[in-house]
């Protein structure tokens, strides 16, 4: 169970390498340290490991370690990936060590390179690329790219960015966001329509639970990114004194909640069919806690709005408004705090809802 936790870290050092290669093109003053840099690429060559640790530790014990290490390495999908990631992570710790892509083009575009192939193994070695091939992979890989160019390029200017330098960096940054996020959103579609088709089924299940706090917790997400895109050119352009780099933060976090949820996904039973996962796995405690009693395999979730509902909800909405007013009086903790209060809210509104 807590493979998982290697995960949000791992898409995080994704995010530094890709933000930073973005950066350093378009603001190449900009100054990150290299052992930022380093960290992420080891990081990216170790954690990626732990998907494939899983798999060997589930039938180590009935052949042993050392011929299911071999095995898994050599005949399993994650495996070959695997030794593609490390071999592509090598080489992109010695370009960062010696080859200063801030300074060198060919380095620069060598670490592109590299960063789209170990992007692609991961994509390769993804879930829905064993059940739908190349459609599968395709939209892994990019709505990977995608979260990483958006919310990389973020998270490093949030942290290493000059104040001054944010009007200029906004004026690109903003539509190459709205590019970013056009593509999450279609791929994201494709991978929630192949893995989990029967979405409101699926939240008896962890997966589906998970499922629906990321997707909620993308609401709030959206709120900041619109108001650190253009309400924060006008706050720049009206005073100089203003930082913008607190707020960048505070979505950076809600980036990293979403990366924790995502990893924690990936460790569940996927509901392509939740009738038949129900069968081999049990109903999600805290669907149980909420709706005391059996639940059949073959049992059909239905809206049944009841009063507690409309209570979640209205604090869910209030929530939603608590945040545009932090955002009013600049209060960006205040704002990350009532988004958190909205998807706790309106999770709780959505699981209730339903018997």
């Amino acid at each position: 169970m807590w493979y998982w936790l290697a995960e949000p870290p791992l898409y995080l050092c994704f995010a530094i390498i890709t933000g930073w290669l973005l950066l350093v093109r378009f603001v190449p003053s900009i100054a990150i340290p290299r052992k930022v840099l380093l960290l992420s690429a080891i990081g990216i060559s170790v954690l990626a490991f732990f998907p494939v640790l899983r798999i060997v530790m589930f039938f180590a014990e009935d052949i042993g370690f050392g011929l299911t290490f071999r095995n898994v390495m050599m005949q399993f999908t994650e495996g070959k990936a695997y030794l593609w990631t490390l071999l592509f992570g090598v080489l992109l710790i010695l370009i960062i060590c010696f080859g200063e892509p801030e300074k060198n083009d060919k380095a620069w575009i060598s670490s592109v390179i590299l960063i789209t192939a170990l992007m692609a193994a991961q994509g390769w070695s993804s879930h829905v690329a064993s059940l739908y091939e190349w459609i599968g992979f395709a939209s892994h890989t990019l709505h990977f790219y995608a979260v990483s160019v958006w919310a990389g390029t973020l998270l490093v200017a949030g942290w290493f960015l000059p104040s001054s330098r944010w009007a200029s960096f906004l004026s690109w940054f903003h539509p190459m966001a709205i590019l970013s996020m056009s593509v999450i959103f279609a791929s994201g579609f494709i991978l929630t329509v192949s893995v989990a088709p029967e979405y409101v089924q699926s939240w008896m299940l962890p997966y589906g639970q998970a499922l629906l706090i990321k997707h909620l917790l993308i609401i709030p997400l959206l709120c900041f990114a619109f108001f650190n895109g253009w309400w924060m050119k006008r706050k720049i352009a009206n005073d100089r004194t203003f930082e913008p780099r607190g707020w960048a933060k505070k979505e950076g976090a809600l980036v990293l909640l979403i990366y924790s949820v995502t990893g924690f996904m990936n460790q569940q039973a996927a509901p392509h069919n939740v009738s038949e996962t129900l069968r081999e796995n049990p109903v999600s405690p805290v669907f149980r806690f909420l709706h005391p009693g059996n639940f059949e395999p073959d049992h059909m979730l239905q809206f049944t709005i009841q009063p507690m509902s409309w209570l979640f909800l209205a604090f869910a909405l209030l929530s939603l408004l608590l945040m545009v007013q932090s955002f009013r009086r600049h209060t960006g903790f205040g704002a990350f705090l009532s988004g958190i209060l909205f998807v706790i809210a309106a999770f709780a509104a959505a699981l209730i809802s339903v018997s």
